[in-house]
Formats: C-alpha cells, sequence, structure tokens
C-alpha cells in the first residue's frame, strides 16, 4: 500500500527455519529503505521475541524468533508488516 505521503506499507507471513530465522523479501522494493519493521507470532500463549538479525535492505530481511526461554523452532508462523520510503 502507497500512501500520499509516500511512505510504503507491506505485510506477509513467513515460517522460522529450526534455528528461528523468518527470512523476508518484500512483495515491493523499497525506493529508498524500510525504516520499521514489526512481527507477531501466530501460535502458542508462550512469549515470544522478534529482531532484525544481521541485514536490513530495500528488498527484505531476516527476522530472528524466540520464545523466552532463547529457545526456537521450525515452522512457527510469523507474520510481519513493514514501512519504508
Amino acid at each position: 500500500m502507497k500512501h500520499p505521503g509516500g511512505a510504503i506499507e507491506q505485510w506477509g507471513i513467513g515460517t522460522t527455519n529450526a534455528e528461528g530465522y523468518v527470512y523476508i523479501t518484500y512483495p515491493l522494493a523499497f525506493p529508498s529503505s524500510m525504516r520499521s519493521i514489526s512481527c507477531l507470532h501466530g501460535g502458542t500463549m508462550a512469549l515470544m521475541g522478534c529482531v532484525v538479525y544481521d541485514s536490513i535492505e530495500k528488498t527484505g530481511c531476516t527476522l530472528r524468533v524466540q520464545n523466552g526461554s532463547n529457545g526456537s523452532l521450525a515452522g512457527w508462523a510469523v507474520y510481519w508488516r513493514a514501512i519504508g520510503i
């Protein structure tokens, strides 16, 4: 979605691999940069943490997801929403 002020908003869903990483490729590359991303784990009631790991690119990024015990599993659904310009 392109906003009148120039911001671009994109969203999607990804799945963690065995190490807890989610590799995101945006549907549309940001012309300048991604400015913010949020994520939500769709699953059990356990506390989840999600951080951008290693790289932020115009075309995508890598998220790292883990539970409150610093554990990760493959197959966790992660809904994400990114805003950029």
